[in-house]
């Protein structure tokens, strides 16, 4: 899975750690956590083979109560603002190639204390909810329609990503030295921007825990 994270965070985490050197560590820092956890819910998983993922595992360990509480939280809070967030990614994208996207097409005046708030709806906004629907009416389809919709939309994220790392790799032989203007800052950030950075790459990683909802359906898991 190839989400937004990947597009978005890259110089979202350079302004945070200040050297190119730091990003690396972050990302691979980062990637080390995801992996730490990947593997514990590989585990889970394993010995606990049932569709929730991680209401099964709060629930076991912790009591009813606390999985229905995770439960609930992800229905209303995490997944709808994950979700926005991805639409809202990819619409920003869009918006490069397509400027009319940030056009209003709505606006209205909301009395707020102390003055007055400026309501906006704007056509990427619009595109965003549309894109929503369309990949919730897409999973309502059968799983092999779903699956080959998944692969559509994943090989035109992968060919840019490769050739950007192909590109890196060129530049980086015929360039060993960075040249002093690199764009990230004359300094470092200290500790607190590299774990910034830090979590910011973990945004690009997420993802892993989501296999583990569909626990139950996986086939000989242990395997």
């Amino acid at each position: 899975m190839i989400g937004t994270g990947i597009y978005l965070k890259p110089s979202e985490m350079a302004r945070l750690a200040g050297t190119p050197e730091l990003v690396l560590w972050a990302w691979i820092v980062a990637g080390f956590l995801s992996l730490l956890g990947a593997l514990c819910y590989a585990e889970l998983g394993s010995a606990m083979p049932e569709a929730g993922g991680p209401y099964v595992y709060l629930r076991r360990a912790f009591g009813p109560r606390w999985g229905f509480l995770y439960g609930w939280s992800t229905t209303l809070l995490t997944n709808p603002a994950s979700t926005a967030s991805l639409a809202a990614g990819t619409v920003l994208f869009a918006s490069f190639f397509l400027p009319g996207v940030t056009t209003p097409v709505l606006s209205l005046q909301m009395p707020l204390s102390g003055g007055q708030w400026l309501w906006t709806v704007s056509v990427g906004q619009l595109l965003a909810v549309g894109l929503i629907w369309a990949i919730a009416l897409i999973n309502f389809m059968r799983v092999s329609v779903v699956g080959w919709v998944g692969v559509a939309r994943t090989a035109p994220k992968v060919v840019p990503l490769a050739a950007g790392i192909g590109l890196g790799v060129v530049l980086g032989l015929q360039e060993p030295r960075m040249p002093a203007a690199t764009g990230l800052g004359d300094h470092s950030r200290g500790a607190a921007g590299f774990m910034a950075a830090v979590v910011a790459a973990l945004w690009a990683y997420t993802g892993w825990h989501t296999l583990l909802h569909a626990g139950g359906e996986v086939a000989a898991p242990g395997r």
